[in-house]
């Protein structure tokens, strides 16, 4: 997944310093040898399981900061877990994130599930359904208010803000949708399952094409 996420950042062209943190030296080297800077092994503090990625980006960030004697202007986190991110949904982020003057942007896609058809359970059982503002004007899903998953394939801030408020996004971010075929997040063994199967399907479908 490393290799995809590599190379959506590389084909994008947008990136003006592209740099993989890390402590698996397989990965080091696999960065190194496909044109991404690797220049520190991250600290192993920060790579347990019950490590904060924010706390990951102001390493990095501190490392630019004594590298280059100050800090990029935005900085943008593409996580290795978004393995059909495209470097074109990158420009499409960047440029969105330029339009909109806002100081963050997370990517974004349309919902597998929507959650008006989502329940929760209280401590004693009980069925709540989850409650959205609705339009009395229209009906169906229509009526309720527009809702969209975090994908995290895309974050972009400034470094500013984000050296200010510790986080990637907020209230006032921006928002860059991206194809659902493209926002595939892999967290866990069934997603790695979708991903693969996706992955073989594409190859076949451009095996066919090419024999065509």
């Amino acid at each position: 997944m490393l290799q995809y996420t590599f190379d959506a950042a590389l084909g994008s062209g947008a990136l003006d310093f592209i740099i993989l943190s890390s402590d698996d030296p397989d990965a080091i080297s696999l960065a190194s040898q496909s044109g991404i800077h690797a220049p520190f092994n991250r600290p192993a503090i920060l790579s347990q399981d019950n490590s904060k990625s924010t706390d990951v980006f102001f390493h990095a960030l501190d490392w630019y900061q004594t590298e280059f004697s100050g800090y990029p202007d935005n900085i943008v986190v593409l996580q290795p877990t978004s393995p059909f991110r495209t470097g074109e949904d990158i420009n499409n982020a960047i440029h969105q994130y330029e339009k909109s003057k806002a100081d963050s942007l997370v990517s974004v896609c349309d919902l597998t599930q929507h959650p008006s058809d989502c329940i929760t359970l209280d401590d004693r059982g009980r069925v709540t359904r989850v409650l959205l503002e609705v339009d009395k004007k229209k009906i169906g899903r229509q009526a309720y208010q527009q809702v969209y998953f975090i994908d995290g394939g895309i974050y972009i801030s400034s470094v500013q803000r984000f050296l200010q408020e510790r986080t990637l996004f907020d209230n006032h971010s921006a928002i860059s949708i991206i194809n659902r075929s493209h926002a595939i997040d892999v967290d866990h063994p069934f997603d790695l399952e979708i991903a693969r199967a996706m992955h073989a399907y594409k190859s076949n479908c451009e095996t066919e094409l090419f024999n065509l």
